[in-house]
């Protein structure tokens, strides 16, 4: 019963709700909003990257970070290489309310990442 309530929360977070929202940061990859009650960010992931994405909601802030690597192994000519390539990037949001961290729930689908924070009463 409780996981069906979940469920329909975050629904209702996807989009939903986007007209009683108040963008309070927006870049490229990251929108976070809030609402009356909480807080929502949505990240856009590639399939290649969902798994390397860490996220931590702390009291007043919330922290993104993907990270990828990378490597290559060939032969030209009669050559043999090696590439490694190795690369992140990371956001730090800060919030003007706190965030109650045990009730931040997250969902991935169709490439987005949501984390519903509610705020703290």
């Amino acid at each position: 019963m409780e996981e069906d309530k979940d469920k329909k929360e975050i629904e209702i977070y996807k989009g939903a709700n986007l007209l009683r929202e108040k963008i309070i940061y927006k870049s490229k990859g990251m929108i976070v909003s809030e609402l009356k009650d909480s807080y929502i960010a949505r990240i856009h992931i590639s399939p290649e990257a969902k798994n390397n994405i860490k996220f931590k909601a702390r009291k007043n802030s919330l922290e993104v970070s993907i990270s990828k690597k990378a490597e290559r192994n060939g032969e030209n000519d009669g050559y043999f290489f090696m590439e490694i390539m190795e690369g992140g990037v990371s956001s730090e949001v800060y919030f003007g309310k706190g965030v109650d961290v045990d009730k931040v729930k997250s969902d991935y689908s169709n490439n987005i990442m949501t984390i519903i924070m509610p705020k703290k009463k």
